[in-house]
């Protein structure tokens, strides 16, 4: 779907499409949405399908593939966004051919455009119930139970069906004759009947007297409805009763909604009760001014925000039955959008796949096409714009001075070993000590640095390396400690820097699985050593669409080193001063980087809870479960490993349900063909996670279904 935002170029397109929904409103034009709200945010869009042609620019588009409206506004400080406040309710507005599949995807693409654009956090959605629908629409109720909309107020109303020519009590119509009989009459409210409209106004401030709670949320004033009743006539009319000495003794708002007369802003003094002023109103309204609509609605009934008993018995009384009035509240997060990320069908895959790369990246749509469309359409693809904005953007998030962007993850370690080496003249050979059990990429890029990697042995109880070992390889020759944040978890960073203090070498990390990850102090994952270097891999936390890397720093030299060590040792065009390399990001994985980068939080969280839940719910004695740390925000479960002395047979039975597995590493560095001098090594800690370890499916995007699956299976292995 492509999302174009509200402008008043699309006034016109606007209201001819809106009579095309299944939901038409004369409330919901643009001419009523726009009056009087200068107060509110207005964002509202137009979806249209992917496949439509964009106009020339500056030129708005027009019905052509427009599938939907949906009118909202925005409360920047609260990071919300509301269906239209203009309208107590009102929802998304779909064209009637719209089918299951096409809503869902809408929905999918709107909760993702605010989500992306406006880094929105929730949207607070009121659609209008089914009787003001000119055709079945119950799909967007569905669309928002698929991204776990949370119900969080519904409000009653009263009813009346108008089927044939509809009756109130007979015992009513005896009280509204003698009303007539006393003098009382109705009459339209017309917009030069100044008087009338003021003393309308001044009972409506009397809020003991009303027995209508308002949906159309303008304030009334009597500048107001003189405008209202000038400027929109044709669907909003007033009605009052008046006593035989002239007096305002009872008053309604009546607003046509295509198949509804809805009751706004009734009032009735207590002479008017007395007098029988209401039950003329509500016969008169009921039998003559509703006619031609399929309904009668009387309007909630609230007081002071509490439901009210008597307005509810009041308007039981001429025929109104309940009917309610819903609110819903949707987190604008990947795991509430990526809900949404099948469309085509309610229906889950059989097969859970470890990771859905398609799944998670629709879940960031259209903003995703849009920006590498604007990428596309800029002609600069190297060295532009969005790359600088993204290093401007991550060094902030990271919490650092400096952001290098580069090709991928292990040039980032390569070139910041390099960029330290030409800095403080380290020499080929020197040593880096680095976990045994890490990524490979790890040991690589010390070795295309030239420098010898000096393998420490893990903590089993997480995975990272030992710093109590740490202090035992130190030699001469040591000039810094890589620091690998493995599977996402952060590396005892205060004890490493301890030591690294001590010995005058440098404390450097390889964040390449942790995004985001914090420390107890706030500090974020590659603002807590000198440098360090993160991957952009597709399946990271925050993951491109293809090779990414980028160095960050706050060592402004080691920054300008990189850059031009990436650059071909070049920091002016065709002045070389390093034998460098090429390895820079280009402006499309900065461009979607850039769209991922603001709900990294939110995701890590989701990535949190599941593996909390892991945590709770997987109970088998032959399955190890990582131990949680501590301090939560230091992990972000970039992979979520388990260990079992029987990994092969267990990650046979979960294919065997269905359930892709990986294993994160099955051989370690020492024993690769890579470095066949170390064959003979032995590091018995990390020989025997590499042996047992296997990674559980978990990303945002996972499905309470597919979460149940998973748990329940692993508890059912047995050997």
């Amino acid at each position: 779907m492509r999302i174009i935002p509200y402008s008043a170029a699309y006034r016109e397109v606007w209201n001819e499409f809106l009579f095309r929904t299944k939901n038409p409103s004369y409330m919901l034009t643009r001419d009523f949405l726009d009056y009087n709200t200068e107060s509110l945010n207005d964002c509202s869009i137009l979806v249209y399908t992917e496949d439509t042609v964009l106009p020339d620019e500056g030129q708005p588009m027009g019905t052509d593939g427009l599938m939907a409206l949906f009118p909202a506004t925005w409360d920047a400080e609260k990071a919300l966004v509301y269906s239209h406040q203009a309208t107590a309710y009102n929802g998304l507005l779909v064209l009637k051919e719209a089918c299951l599949k096409d809503v869902l995807k809408m929905v999918r693409a709107i909760l993702s455009y605010y989500a992306n654009y406006l880094q929105a956090k929730k949207l607070i959605y009121a659609p209008l119930p089914h009787i003001y629908d000119s055709y079945p629409a119950g799909e967007e109720l569905y669309a928002m139970f698929q991204a776990q909309a949370r119900l969080t107020s519904r409000h009653v109303g009263m009813v009346m069906p108008l089927n044939g020519r509809p009756k109130i009590p007979a015992y009513k119509e005896q009280i509204a004759q003698r009303g007539i009989e006393a003098g009382i009459f109705i009459s339209r409210m017309m917009p030069d009947d100044l008087e009338v409209q003021e003393e309308y106004v001044r009972l409506q401030a009397m809020r003991q007297n009303t027995v209508s709670a308002p949906m159309i949320t303008f304030p009334l004033t009597t500048d107001s409805l003189h405008d209202i009743l000038t400027r929109f006539s044709h669907f909003i009319r007033c009605y009052v009763v008046r006593g035989a000495d002239g007096q305002l003794l009872s008053a309604c708002m009546v607003i046509t909604a295509c198949r509804v007369a809805f009751a706004q802003q009734m009032i009735c003094t207590d002479e008017g009760r007395r007098l029988g002023a209401l039950e003329l109103l509500m016969k008169y309204l009921i039998q003559e001014s509703a006619q031609g609509v399929d309904y009668f609605d009387f309007g909630l009934s609230y007081v002071s925000g509490n439901v009210c008993p008597t307005l509810i018995e009041l308007k039981e009384s001429f025929g109104g039955r309940a009917i309610c009035f819903d609110t819903y509240e949707v987190k604008l997060d990947a795991l509430a959008i990526g809900k949404l990320a099948q469309g085509s069908t309610p229906q889950e895959d059989d097969r859970i796949p470890y990771l859905n790369l398609k799944l998670l990246n629709d879940a960031y749509e259209p903003a995703l096409t849009m920006a590498a469309t604007d990428v596309l359409k800029s002609g600069r693809y190297l060295q532009g714009e969005q790359v600088e904005a993204f290093e401007e953007e991550f060094a902030s998030y990271c919490g650092v001075k400096h952001c290098v962007a580069v090709g991928n993850g292990l040039e980032a370690l390569a070139l910041l070993l390099r960029a330290y080496k030409e800095k403080e003249g380290w020499a080929d050979g020197d040593e880096v000590i680095v976990p045994a059990n890490t990524f490979i990429a790890s040991i690589l890029a010390i070795s295309r640095a030239k420098l010898t990697p000096v393998l420490c042995e893990p903590k089993m109880e997480t995975y990272l390396l030992d710093d109590g070992k740490v202090e035992a390889l130190i030699t001469p020759r040591t000039r810094a400690v890589m620091a690998v944040h493995l599977y996402g978890r952060l590396c005892r960073m205060n004890a490493l820097a301890d030591i690294c203090q001590r010995h005058n070498i440098r404390l450097l990390e390889d964040a390449a699985q942790a995004h985001g990850a914090m420390n107890y102090d706030g500090t974020r994952a590659g603002a807590l050593g000198d440098g360090a270097g993160f991957s952009f891999y597709p399946g990271k936390n925050l993951g491109a669409l293809g090779d990414a890397g980028a160095v960050v720093t706050n060592d402004g030299e080691v920054a300008r080193l990189v850059r031009m060590l990436g650059n071909y040792g070049s920091e002016h065009k065709y002045v070389h001063e390093y034998a460098g390399t090429n390895s820079r990001m280009d402006e499309l994985q900065a461009a979607i980087l850039r769209v991922k980068l603001p709900r990294l939080d939110a995701d890590n969280e989701v990535r949190r809870l599941l593996a909390e839940r892991y945590a709770r719910e997987i109970n088998n004695p032959l399955v190890l479960l990582p131990a949680l740390p501590k301090n939560r925000l230091a992990h972000v479960y970039h992979i979520y490993p388990v260990r079992c002395r029987f990994r092969d047979e267990l990650q046979t039975y979960l294919k065997q349900k269905g359930i892709d597995t990986l294993v994160h590493y099955p051989t370690p560095p020492h024993k690769q063909g890579a470095y066949r001098e170390w064959a003979s090594l032995s590091f018995p800690i990390t020989e025997q996670i590499h042996a047992t370890e296997l990674s559980l499916p978990l990303s945002p995007i996972l499905t309470e279904r597919q979460i149940e699956r998973i748990i329940q299976a692993v508890n059912e292995f047995n050997v």
